[in-house]
């Protein structure tokens, strides 16, 4: 499974994002690739919401994701986000938002991303 988010992250590098919408959950690359978030998932003993999407126009030389699950031990709200590096510095491209209720079970936090790349017809 880790291999697979890292596939879609490397689509992010040597790209800008030009448009990126929380309604849709999407984010479109410079070269025309879509990046399709999905926006929420629950469980009997968690959830997790896509809360935030954004663009740049500087191109990303670095993504990886990260969250606040050391710092928190696992307990209380939990947060994600996509942390990318352009020229201009580093920030957070997409960020997301859950909590594992009780915690009394075993839980995990997954939101997956589709990607889409440009028909011959959109080039």
């Amino acid at each position: 499974m880790q291999r697979e988010r890292e596939e879609w992250l490397e689509e992010l590098i040597g790209k800008s994002v030009v448009s990126a919408s929380l309604d849709d959950g999407t984010l479109r690359l410079s070269d025309g690739t879509t990046l399709f978030f999905q926006k929420s998932d629950t469980s009997c003993c968690s959830w997790i919401d896509l809360v935030g999407l954004a663009t740049t126009s500087n191109v990303i030389t670095s993504a990886d994701l990260r969250d606040n699950e050391d710092e928190t031990g696992g307990v209380g709200p939990y947060e994600a986000w996509v942390h990318v590096v352009t020229e201009a510095g580093e920030f957070h491209l997409a960020d997301a938002e859950g909590n594992a209720t009780s915690g009394y079970y075993l839980h995990g936090f997954a939101l997956g991303v589709t990607v889409v790349k440009p028909s011959v017809q959109d080039a």
